[in-house]
């Protein structure tokens, strides 16, 4: 029995009293009720405070936004992730962090409040750059951002205090969605925004203002002092759209590849 068949009666539990709170790793779930199913994730429950594009923007973040749950074979460790639902032609797919996915595609799942989709193919899972491509049927309860070929390459160039915005589920609350501004960029080509994550944010996708995917979510920061080490949970990493190789999608003969 896959792992996704002997976790999911609790996932669904926990999703049908959303929020939950994860107090440790492992299998022990320990969980907060809220009446507010469905409320935290409308797309059109965006204030009519930011212009129109920016509210688009918003909705795509939402709309396109999945709780990705994996795991070992024996159950005995679960990772909790976020996921964006995107679309190439006819077929559909999970953009993720690889460092959220601990199990193999049987024991992969993407999940929203009570529904589900199981994976079909990890298509790529790169561990050196941190990001993974899970494939899966269609779903009709989240809409898909639609990538084109070569998209990467027209993405704007990204300047300081752009504003992006990102939908996740930080410690497994939400999904939430957060604002913020791009503050810096490293040597490595990755970008650091000013907003707020925690664990289960990782591979949130992050929108720009007009609605293009900028980037998932990648880490946080974490700095030390003399005091010992602190986590900068308002400053995240983010991998760069363009940082992504995207053959294994626009030409599938390259599938399961694990770099």
């Amino acid at each position: 029995m896959s792992l996704f068949k002997k976790i999911m009666p609790a996932i669904f539990l926990v999703a049908s009293i959303c929020a939950l709170t994860v107090y440790s790793t492992y299998n022990s779930i320990q969980v907060i009720p809220s009446d507010n199913k469905y409320l935290l994730s409308q797309p059109d429950k965006v204030s009519a405070y930011y212009p129109v594009n920016e509210r688009n923007a918003i909705k795509s973040s939402v709309g396109s936004s999945v709780h990705v749950v994996s795991g070992t074979s024996d159950g005995t460790i679960i990772s909790l992730s976020t996921g964006t639902y995107i679309q190439y032609k006819d077929r559909f797919y999970i953009l993720t962090t690889a460092h959220g996915i601990i199990g193999e595609c049987e024991n992969v799942a993407i999940v929203y409040f009570d529904r589900y989709a199981p994976c079909k193919s990890l298509v790529i899972n790169n561990k050196a750059l941190d990001y993974s491509l899970i494939e899966i049927d269609e779903i009709d309860f989240r809409k898909p951002i639609k990538v084109l070929s070569g998209f990467s390459k027209n993405q704007a160039k990204y300047q300081l205090m752009d504003k992006v915005y990102y939908t996740g589920y930080p410690n497994s609350s939400g999904p939430l969605t957060f604002g913020g501004t791009i503050s810096g960029f490293d040597e490595y080509g990755y970008i650091y925004v000013h907003s707020y994550a925690w664990a289960g944010s990782s591979g949130a996708g992050v929108f720009d203002s007009k609605g293009k995917l900028v980037g998932l979510v990648m880490a946080i920061d974490v700095g030390t002092s003399e005091y010992g080490v602190a986590v900068l949970e308002d400053i995240i990493i983010v991998i760069p759209i363009d940082m992504i190789d995207w053959a294994p999608l626009f030409f599938p003969k390259g599938q399961n590849n694990e770099q």
